[in-house]
């Protein structure tokens, strides 16, 4: 039996898909999504702990030890090793012959490869004297657990229904288009027919007249062909156009319903890359689908027709064409790995690109430049030699084709002369016959692209579907939280990490309540989880153990956008989109209330300066407008928070950036605009927390003190070490 061999979908999934080869090797078939989830894949990849635990989960037996290249053939196969110190791999056997050895890896980046000892040996010990390897046994419950189910041929069957679900939603101008389409082909298989009767009795008998009316027939054929492909092909386009956005959309739509983790443990590079999949699906389905249906006929068609007229030729075409279909699908499966090795190399070389151009301040005043060209440089270097090798890939393909093609046309050509020169063909017929051939080598090529476009689109429908499986953030929960009044909300033993098994505890057993309708600040050293504390209460993150409530309601059980409506807030590091600042302030509304608008700038600070511009409140800014300073920015961030009227608000130093007097002006007008309303701040100065009705003060994710501002300071705490130096305390 071949060993069986899985390709990473993205960069950072080698450890996952190393797991999912053993598995299957032992007979078990897992999804990626579950693999990636028990081995809580994050940015950094996955630790060799990560893929233990990934293993233990699934029911294997692991051992990970370090072993020189001697020790290597003692172990049990298959075993993964850590490969050049940056990767993971899978070897499955090892050959001896001749004294040489051969090991047999599969790669999840390349394929199944064979390398000799001495190239083994520097890429998996990195030029020392052992490398790192985790042998798996499976144990009773790896046979008896099975895997979450997953639907078989699933990115076929879902282009499929995408097609169908084209037709139906388009069904006039798709029925109209394929009318006109086949009118097109009729001129077509009607052609031979004509030209052959127009050499046999018009030339070869000399009556002009019939030429004449040949022509004509021939004539008007061709401009029925012409309307018809023109008006076929507007239609075609228009509903490329529907397919193109609705692609688009139904992914942007999927992104915005993950959790915000999804986010953090994959590179936003990857993410932008699958809206190029998504355009390769569409073209496929717009494109391919069509073309497939007109190149079935087409070959049926003149497969009948070249066969009427000659058995032998018939037989000379299918053979040739089969040899130049299996030709081409043999390169299929480096085809496959090749466009994986693609989307990885363009991945990372996309993202250093952003990095490169959106943080041009930091690499000029660090004089960073050449080494970040020279990284942009390898990064693009190793993408340029994956689309070589694609490119001579597709010209070894042509190349064979072509030989196949060629031959076939000159074997039938050859024949059809000996037929002639026997007597037993007519000149017509030897002419309609090549006519014929030339018009069958069209849908044959149109089908060997047809069956590449139809593995790209698996492969782009298979990177889409590893989103598409992702759980929505509001999976079970079922909640739905009414307006009514909320009276408490407590966190009872909340502990919480961020994935990866490199991550410690960020919060630890926490027991905290915050009191409704009153003001609590949360003050702490940088790193004490303080920021991560409001995600929480934000149902961003979720706990890891323990629960939060608001009143007897466990906050994992509500629909996060039923709480998040009645929120309020600014995080430290918020995000000014480019538009104008109506559009920014009212961020979820289309129209925004230019009542409420003003309201909020004017208690944020900011009404005066945007009020002072040519355009006022539609004056644009962000990356297509003006640039803000940080104070202006963190006033917009709070104008924000206030339009929205919440009934909970959250603030992560939201007033870090201001000055002493637009600090002051604002805290003043918040002090009445907090007013009934649930109030939790981050903050480190004073002025800010000073007046809270309990402040919390964290330290390594646990609270250490818990009370108001006087009386912290006169236990002489963590909060007095915290705030000694500011200058307030001395009043």
């Amino acid at each position: 039996m071949k060993f069986p061999h899985y390709t990473q979908l993205e960069a950072r999934d080698c450890g996952p898909t190393c797991l999912k080869i053993v598995a299957r090797f032992y007979g078990k078939n897992y999804s990626m999504a579950e693999l990636k989830d028990y081995c809580a894949v994050t940015r950094q990849g996955v630790s060799l702990q990560d893929i233990i635990n990934g293993a233990s989960n699934i029911g294997f037996d692991t051992l990970s030890v370090k072993l020189t290249l001697d020790n290597i053939k003692t172990i049990p196969l298959p075993a993964i090793l850590y490969w050049r110190q940056e990767h993971y791999v899978v070897l499955y056997n090892i050959k001896e012959r001749r004294g040489k050895r051969t090991y047999f890896i599969s790669d999840p980046s390349f394929g199944r490869i064979p390398l000799r000892e001495e190239f083994f040996d520097k890429q998996w010990t990195n030029n020392e004297n052992a490398g790192i390897a985790l042998l798996l046994e499976p144990t009773q419950e790896f046979h008896d657990k099975v895997p979450i189910p997953t639907e078989k041929n699933l990115a076929l069957s879902k282009i499929g229904s995408y097609f169908l679900a084209i037709i139906k939603n388009n069904r006039f101008k798709s029925a109209l288009s394929l009318f006109l389409i086949l009118v097109a082909m009729v001129g077509t298989w009607l052609f031979p027919s004509v030209f052959r009767k127009m050499i046999d009795n018009g030339v070869m008998a000399k009556d002009i007249n019939v030429v004449f009316y040949l022509l004509a027939a021939q004539f008007i054929i061709f401009v029925s062909q012409i309307i018809s492909d023109s008006i076929s092909s507007i239609l075609l386009m228009q509903i490329n156009f529907k397919v193109s956005l609705q692609f688009l959309v139904n992914y942007l739509h999927k992104l915005i319903r993950l959790p915000l983790k999804i986010f953090d443990n994959r590179l936003n590079s990857d993410l932008m890359m699958r809206m190029d999949d998504s355009d390769r699906i569409q073209n496929f389905l717009s494109h391919h689908s069509i073309e497939f249906l007109i190149s079935v006929l087409s070959l049926g068609i003149f497969s009948v027709l070249l066969c009427s007229y000659n058995v032998f030729a018939f037989l000379i075409f299918i053979v040739m064409s089969i040899f130049s279909i299996l030709w081409t699908l043999l390169f299929l499966d480096k085809r496959k790995l090749l466009d994986y090795s693609r989307f990885t190399a363009a991945s990372e070389t996309k993202n250093n690109i952003y990095e490169l151009i959106n943080e041009m301040p930091e690499i000029k005043i660090n004089n960073a430049h050449e080494n970040k060209i020279s990284q942009w440089e390898g990064l693009q270097k190793k993408l340029n030699k994956i689309n070589l090798e694609a490119l001579n890939l597709n010209y070894y393909q042509l190349i064979g084709a072509n030989f196949f093609n060629r031959s076939k046309d000159i074997l039938i050509t050859g024949l059809c002369a000996y037929f002639v020169i026997q007597g037993t063909m007519s000149i017509g017929v030897m002419m309609v016959v090549g006519y014929i051939i030339g018009q069958l080598n069209t849908p044959i090529n149109n089908l060997i692209n047809i069956i590449r476009g139809l593995q790209d689109a698996k492969m782009s429908f298979d990177r889409l579907e590893d989103i598409q499986r992702l759980d929505n953030e509001d999976v079970n929960r079922n909640t739905v939280l009414k307006f009514s009044p909320v009276h408490s909300i407590q966190l009872k033993n909340v502990s919480f990490k961020y994935e990866g098994s490199f991550n410690n505890n960020v919060l630890e057993n926490l027991n905290l309540e915050i009191p409704v309708g009153k003001i609590t600040a949360i003050v702490g050293s940088s790193g004490s989880g303080k920021t991560t504390l409001l995600k929480l209460l934000l149902s961003i993150y979720n706990p890891g153990q323990g629960s939060i409530y608001l009143d007897d309601v466990n906050l994992q059980t509500v629909v996060p956008d039923s709480w998040r409506t009645r929120c309020g807030v600014v995080f430290q590091d918020g995000y000014i989109y480019s538009g104008t600042y109506a559009e920014n302030i009212a961020l979820a509304d289309a129209k925004p209330d230019m009542v409420k608008l003003k309201y909020a700038c004017e208690l944020a600070c900011i009404d005066e300066f945007i009020e002072s511009l040519p355009m006022q409140y539609n004056s644009r800014i962000g990356r297509t407008g003006a640039n803000l300073s940080g104070g202006q920015k963190q006033r917009l961030l709070i104008a924000r928070a206030i339009y929205r009227d919440p009934d909970f608000i959250f603030f992560d130093e939201a007033t870090s950036s201001l000055d002493a007097n637009n600090e002051k002006k604002i805290l003043n007008n918040l002090n009445e605009f907090f007013k009934g309303k649930t109030v939790v701040i981050i903050a480190h100065r004073l002025s800010t927390v000073k007046k809270a009705d309990q402040i919390i003060v964290m330290e390594k994710g646990s609270i250490l003190e818990q009370n108001t501002h006087n009386k912290l300071i006169a236990a002489k705490g963590k909060y007095y070490e915290l705030i000694k130096n500011q200058l307030e305390l001395g009043n």
